[in-house]
């Protein structure tokens, strides 16, 4: 017979998530020995069979659970609930197991022991069934209400914007293929800071200024087919709402160092690639930037502008909260 040490390692891993996976590695283990148990059974193969089909039944119903969102918050809430239903599974397959052989059958006195203990079995597994059902209606319950909360941030969003929504959209279809329109930034109007700092490649270098005493990120242009109309836009929104959250603000365009640049709103942390090369992200923070990403993608799409490079390096991190 297999060993459980995994099972019981999942109690003592440190990190939620890690908990999470070796918990579903376990099940997933627990099904396939059943399974093998049932194809090499010498006996009580219909038996066999229906304890095969309990096994997976619980694992494909622990997989739903485990597969929703933040599952590592539920696993530590719920733990012991988690642990009983995989030791019920244990059971399962350790008389499975005895069943499926003649030696092993032996050592119960009668078939109706068999019997009682094939019911005791069953019951445990309905009960831990009841409490997983339990689980899954809570798990749903808080996944609506982030649905229903997406939804409220979704139309607040919207009814902010108003109707400068269209004043975007005709400013971006007259100035679409118009560069002159874009806002310009003299040199003499970008000042160097105290401390000084540059990102990025030697081919691509980002340089960090002052202007109008705010820091400031000045980033070779990488002109598109997109590039003017997209900016222009950027702009507008700029000189209709001001600082718009999860959205980096765009000054405008200016000449540093040799480079035609773009004047960005500076991000303390650079990308979300060199955040988390740095530093270690918890979970609730790792949602705090998911959400603030996708409220930025929201807001861009608004005004049909599209990211078409969306990746950690392409993602600037201007504050960490809590």
């Amino acid at each position: 017979m297999p060993n459980d040490s995994n099972a019981n390692d999942a109690s003592n891993v440190s990190n939620p998530n890690d908990a999470v996976v070796l918990f579903s590695n376990v099940l997933k283990v627990l099904v396939r020995d059943v399974h093998q148990i049932y194809v090499n059974a010498e006996c009580n193969k219909e038996l066999c069979s229906i304890m095969v089909d309990k096994i997976v039944d619980g694992e494909s119903t622990m997989r739903k659970i485990l597969g929703k969102n933040n599952s590592e918050n539920y696993f530590q809430e719920y733990f012991l609930r988690f642990k009983r239903f995989e030791n019920v599974l244990i059971n399962i397959r350790d008389f499975t197991n005895k069943v499926s052989t003649l030696e092993g059958f032996k050592k119960f006195f009668n078939t109706k022991e068999v019997q009682n203990n094939r019911n005791e079995l069953i019951k445990d597994f309905e009960i831990s069934m009841e409490h997983l059902k339990f689980i899954m209606d809570v798990v749903n319950k808080l996944q609506n209400e982030k649905v229903d909360e997406s939804l409220r941030d979704a139309e607040e969003s919207l009814k902010a914007l108003g109707n400068k929504h269209d004043l975007v959209a005709q400013s971006a279809n007259i100035a679409k293929n118009s560069y002159n329109v874009l806002p310009k930034i003299g040199q003499n109007e970008l000042s160097e800071p105290k401390i000084q700092d540059s990102r990025g490649s030697t081919h691509f270098p980002i340089f960090k200024k002052i202007y109008k005493y705010s820091e400031v990120a000045c980033k070779p242009t990488k002109k598109s087919r997109y590039f003017n109309e997209e900016l222009v836009i950027l702009g507008k929104l700029g000189q209709l709402f001001g600082k718009l959250p999860n959205i980096l603000q765009f000054y405008g365009l200016s000449y540093v160092d040799n480079y035609d640049v773009m004047v960005f709103e500076w991000a303390e942390y650079g990308t979300l690639k060199e955040l988390y090369n740095k530093y270690h992200i918890t979970w609730t923070r790792k949602i705090q930037i998911i959400r603030g990403i996708c409220r930025g993608f929201v807001y861009l799409r608004t005004f049909k502008i599209f990211h078409h490079d969306v990746r950690c390096k392409n993602i600037f991190v201007s504050m960490i909260y809590g």
